[in-house]
């Protein structure tokens, strides 16, 4: 191959850009611009849902807590309250 073959055959950046391939190209940027908006607005929504969560979830757990101490406590007179009447049960015998 000659020179003239070789530099023909190469490849090289031409002056002729079709119009529509830099609106395409615009068009992409701007919608990828609008998308990381987008994520950006849903992970700001999401972390203050996370904030929420964890005062809802620890308002839950303090009512479930004093509810189980509750139980707890009711057992304890029950099993009280058995043992008072086990022990007349047993010295009216």
């Amino acid at each position: 191959m000659s020179e003239e073959e070789k530099s023909d055959n190469r490849w090289h950046l031409d002056k002729k850009v079709p119009l529509a391939l830099i609106v395409v190209l615009l068009a992409y940027g701007f919608a990828g611009y609008g998308l990381i908006a987008d994520m950006r607005k849903d992970i700001e929504l999401m972390k203050a849902q996370i904030v929420m969560q964890r005062e809802t979830d620890a308002r839950q757990d303090l009512a479930a807590r004093e509810r189980v101490l509750e139980v707890r406590d009711a057992l304890i007179d029950l099993r009280r309250s058995i043992e008072k009447l086990s022990d007349k049960m047993a010295g009216a015998k």
